[in-house]
C-alpha cells in the first residue's frame, strides 16, 4: 500500500484510528500485534551469524506520515546492515512500550525504533504522554538489555514542523539502536 502524502503545513483535526485498515500495511502482523517469533529462539545476531534485526513500532495515529517515515527507517537499516524484522502498528504513542515488550520478549529481536508524532494540542496533555513514553522505552531498554531507537517527533510538534523531520527522525531512530547493539 502506497502511503498518502499530507499536503504541506495542512492542519487536520484529531481523527480517529481504525486499527484493521492499518493492520497489513508493509507487514504481515495482526493488528496490534507484537512481532511473530518465526526463527530459532534463543540465539542473538551473533550467534545466528546474520543482519540484527530490528522491530519498527509505529504509530497509526499519523498513519501517511509514519508510512513515509518507514521508507527512511528501511533505507537506514538497509545501509546499516539491520533486518527489519516486522513492523507492528499501534494506535499512537502511549501503546508503544507495551508493544515494544512484547515484540522486545522474542529472542529473534535485537533491537527496535519507534516512529510516531505527538502533535501540540491546547493543553499539556501531549507533553506528559511524552514523557511517559519515553521514560518507559528507557525502563525496557534497562529491563531487556536491548536498545531502542526513538523516532518520536514531538511532543509539541506543530504541523508546520512534521514533514521537515520525518526522515531525520527515522533514520536516527534506526541509528541509534544499531550504535547499542
Amino acid at each position: 500500500m502506497k502511503s498518502r502524502d499530507a499536503a504541506e503545513g495542512e492542519a487536520r483535526p484529531p481523527r480517529p484510528v481504525d486499527l484493521e485498515a492499518t493492520a497489513d500495511v508493509e507487514h504481515g502482523s495482526p493488528s496490534g500485534s507484537a512481532a511473530t517469533d518465526t526463527a530459532d529462539a534463543g540465539h542473538d545476531a551473533d550467534e545466528r551469524g546474520d543482519s540484527a534485526r530490528l522491530v519498527l513500532v509505529c504509530g497509526a495515529f499519523h498513519h501517511p506520515e509514519v508510512s513515509r517515515m518507514i521508507g527512511h527507517a528501511r533505507s537506514e537499516a538497509a545501509s546499516c546492515g539491520i533486518e527489519i524484522a516486522d513492523i507492528v502498528w499501534v494506535p499512537g504513542a502511549m501503546e508503544m512500550p507495551l508493544a515494544l515488550q512484547r515484540s522486545l520478549g522474542s529472542d529473534d529481536v535485537d533491537c527496535a525504533a519507534c516512529l510516531g508524532i505527538i502533535e501540540a494540542g491546547e493543553t499539556q496533555h501531549g507533553l506528559a504522554m511524552g514523557q511517559a513514553v519515553i521514560a518507559a522505552v528507557i525502563d525496557l531498554q534497562l529491563e531487556t538489555g536491548k536498545p531502542i531507537g526513538l523516532g518520536i517527533i514531538g511532543p509539541g510538534a506543530e504541523p508546520h514542523h512534521v514533514d521537515s523531520r520525518l526522515e531525520e527522525h527515522a533514520r536516527a531512530a534506526v541509528r541509534a539502536a544499531q550504535a547499542m547493539l
